[in-house]
């Protein structure tokens, strides 16, 4: 595997990376100003942790394992098609 793709490349499409971010945001908002969860709370802190880094860098380490990069999925990577011209009508 290379190393260079799994840790540096950014895997993630822009809408990946604000749900991530919305959901890092809520866990720890949920912790800071929810009820006292205890060993939960602090599973709360890391997943939300975990969500903010990733979106902040697009990259998520899973994402190689699983073979899929969301970033050329949805058209935001090198592997991007360029959209087909289109063709005007001959009078």
């Amino acid at each position: 595997m290379d190393l260079k793709k799994w840790f540096l490349e950014q895997n993630e499409a822009q809408g990946d990376r604000a749900v991530r971010f919305v959901i890092g945001m809520v866990l720890l908002a949920l912790w800071v100003f929810g009820p006292s969860m205890g060993l939960l709370g602090y599973l709360v802190v890391l997943v939300g942790l975990i969500g903010l880094f990733t979106a902040m860098t697009g990259h998520c380490a899973i994402y190689p394992l699983l073979g899929i990069n969301t970033k050329t999925l949805f058209g935001g990577g090198k592997a991007a098609k360029p959209a087909a011209k289109k063709r005007g009508k001959k009078r």
